[in-house]
């Protein structure tokens, strides 16, 4: 059997191909190489990229202790689920595993990540300025724990709230 990927996407992104023609571009490929006779399996490669970039793989901290994640990949699964194969396996097992803390699913917080949310704020406003409002610094300000409503196009309103 062949396994091949490819042709993934950011979630809920698909601007250039469909899901089918996705398909068909790696089957085309796929078949250009390799003698094949039917395609068994397929599944959409949808990129989800954690705040930090590491995966997160072990137990699901939202779950029962028996319940694990592989997740959060990064247009990379096939290796990641391989480090998600051993170490898995060690923490059913009971076995210590050096890179249980590197991708705990439960390592993300809110206060830990909080330099990211202040530039996902400073990116929105910049793109709401720059894109729907021009002329203005109105966006741009919002202090922190404070909301304004911004116009936009004279006759649009955004609710920012930092």
């Amino acid at each position: 059997m062949l396994i091949c990927g490819g042709e993934d996407h950011l979630v809920g992104n698909e601007l250039n191909l469909s899901g089918e023609e996705r398909y068909i571009c790696i089957e085309k490929w796929a078949r250009e190489r390799f003698s094949m006779e039917d395609v068994i399996y397929k599944w959409s490669g949808e990129v989800l990229v954690p705040i930090d970039s590491i995966p997160y793989i072990g137990r699901n901290r939202f779950d029962r202790d028996n319940v694990y994640i592989i997740t959060g990949d990064s247009r990379i699964g096939m290796t990641y689920c391989t480090i998600g194969g051993i170490l898995i396996t060690d923490l059913i097992n009971g076995v210590k595993n050096e890179w249980e803390e590197i991708y705990k699913p439960s390592r993300f917080t809110i206060k830990r990540s909080a330099p990211f949310f202040k530039i996902l704020k400073d990116d929105f406003i910049y793109l709401i300025t720059k894109w729907f409002h021009k002329d203005s610094k109105e966006g741009a300000s919002i202090a922190l724990n404070e909301a304004k409503i911004i116009t936009i196009e004279e006759k649009n309103t955004v609710h920012i709230v930092t």
